[in-house]
């Protein structure tokens, strides 16, 4: 795993060749256009991550299956995902035999009676097949029989699902007395005990929600995220049953950088210091002095309002002195934090500068709601589940990156991933569309209105020079998120990209977000500094 959902499998030949491996994620999307009703994609492989800095950490894989160039009027394929465990998991072999893919064959050649049901097919003879969602079963039996072996182990299936049976509307009969005698006045004997009826007894009494599995409250904590309030008693149970306290501190906890700056635009850096600025052009930012008892470096920008030269217009590169680097877009009124581990970039967040947030009348619960929800975002990406937040939402996005005027561009970049990873084009959109067309805020401060975010507009399917050369502008020039280079080829136009771009994405490391060593992205310097890209 390079990134969460950002994952591939590797083939024989990877130590010789580095592309020799397959993106599970663009395979997906890609084969939604495949013009096949129905897809499904069985990966029984462990799902570990690898040594950033090490041989396999730079590998860039393909997907197994391309996007066809004219998809105009072509009805999207239904296409579902099984993963044999949850990110992190060893997917386990006895014999030889994978453990989930055993169990996988059983439910579908000779389902046990209590899931077993008959089915009508082309075939003379009715065939048994699975009660119920394949993934409802799994999800249940796997955690149960992992349990029970000896020695035992964890392991927990995940699912990407998109197809679904259509619903419908019943309503149940009156019947006949059943002989339940209730008691008028309470007493011990208030119900009188009887025998369930012979159909009630072929029901399935497997549990839905195994206590073994966390799919369920995992996705129960991706709709608290999504409500504009939470009762944070009941987000903190959630948290902790989904195994996400560790991960959710970390990103609460995380130090604030500076808040203000004269050009009310910067960046605060956490966990290394910057070595040089990069802009369009041959321009160079202004590195300043850390705040006190911090360790780090804070850069000053200037919006374009501010009469600097046009080079400072939509991205800035950020090279630290542990030999990386970071692309970043500079987005008027607003200052970043980032935190970086080991010179990669680990999260990052945007607030309002805080002359404007005073004008704005914006308080310190509505800073701290934010942040927990950007932590709670942070915290579902990084373990594979982003997804779960853009399945089932509805198409409106505002509720969710849209705090009040605080609107933070890290939420709308999580939002737009969660509906694509979901299937949801219009929903991807919508955040697009949202975030293009808000500008209340900094027009009420004389600021050009903030860039839309790389990866939101390739989301959408909006990146073309057009598009980006329009106000307000793309920016930075490529994906912030390392699995927007997972996914690039998903979402054409790549045409609309330098070559440089592209090749560069080959070398980024295994973070959250996107990251470079110095040393492998020459040409795109190189591109950047002569103005070819800005």
């Amino acid at each position: 795993m390079k990134a969460g959902f950002a994952e591939q499998v590797l083939l024989s030949d990877v130590a010789r060749h580095k592309d020799e491996a397959i993106a599970i994620t663009p395979t997906a999307l890609n084969l939604a256009y495949s013009r096949v009703p129905h897809v499904i994609v069985i990966s029984d492989a462990c799902r570990n991550a690898v040594d950033p800095f090490g041989p396999l950490g730079t590998v860039s894989g393909s997907p197994a299956y391309d996007r066809p160039g004219i998809i105009v009027g072509i009805k999207k394929s239904k296409v579902d995902v099984f993963y044999a465990t949850t990110p992190s998991q060893t997917a386990k072999e006895f014999k030889g035999e994978g453990f989930f893919t055993k169990i996988l064959l059983e439910a579908l050649t000779n389902p046990p009676p209590d899931v077993r049901d008959v089915c009508r097919t082309f075939q003379v003879q009715p065939q048994s097949c699975l009660r119920g969602p394949l993934e409802t079963y799994l999800s249940s039996e796997i955690p149960l029989r992992a349990a029970k072996e000896s020695p035992s182990f964890d392991q927990t299936p995940d699912f990407t699902v998109t197809s679904r049976k259509p619903l419908s509307f019943g309503y149940a009969q009156a019947q006949a007395d059943t002989g339940v005698a209730i008691a008028r006045e309470p007493s011990e004997d208030a119900l009188e005990t009887i025998d369930l009826p012979q159909s009630m007894k072929d029901l399935r009494i497997r549990p839905h929600d195994n206590p073994l599995s966390k799919n369920a409250v995992l996705d129960r904590l991706a709709v608290a995220v999504r409500s504009l309030t939470f009762d944070p008693d009941k987000l903190a149970s959630l948290v902790r049953d989904a195994g996400l306290t560790e991960s959710v501190d970390e990103h609460v906890g995380g130090e604030r950088g500076r808040q203000s700056f004269e050009t009310a635009t910067g960046y605060s850096v956490v966990g290394d210091e910057v070595s040089n600025v990069l802009l369009s052009g041959g321009l160079e930012g202004e590195v300043t002095m850390a705040t006190a008892n911090r360790h780090g470096t804070d850069v000053r920008l200037y919006p374009p309002t501010r009469r600097v030269p046009s080079g400072q217009r939509g991205s800035v590169v950020l090279v630290f002195k542990s030999g990386t680097l970071s692309v970043l877009p500079i987005l008027p009124g607003c200052i970043g934090t980032l935190h970086l581990r080991d010179g990669r970039l680990v999260s990052r967040s945007f607030e309002m500068s805080a002359q404007l947030s005073r004008n704005a009348g914006s308080g310190d619960t509505e800073l701290r709601n934010i942040s927990m929800r950007r932590a709670l975002a942070a915290a579902l990406s990084s373990t594979g589940n982003l997804r779960r937040l853009g399945r089932a939402a509805g198409d409106s996005c505002a509720p969710f990156i849209r705090m009040s005027k605080r609107a933070d561009p890290t939420l709308g970049i999580y939002s737009a991933y969660a509906y694509a990873l979901a299937g949801n084009s219009k929903g991807a959109r919508s955040v697009f569309d949202w975030m293009r067309h808000y500008r209340s805020l900094w027009n009420a401060e004389g600021l050009p209105a903030v860039p839309v975010p790389f990866d939101v507009a390739m989301l959408a399917g909006r990146l073309s020079k057009r598009v980006a050369w329009d106000r307000p502008r793309i920016a930075p020039f490529c994906p912030m998120m390392s699995l927007g280079w997972s996914v690039m080829n998903s979402f054409p136009p790549t045409s609309a990209i330098h070559d440089a771009i592209l090749a560069a994405g080959k070398h980024r490391l295994n973070a959250e977000w996107t990251t470079f060593r110095r040393s492998d992205v020459g040409s795109m310097l190189n591109a950047l500094l002569r103005g070819e890209i800005k």
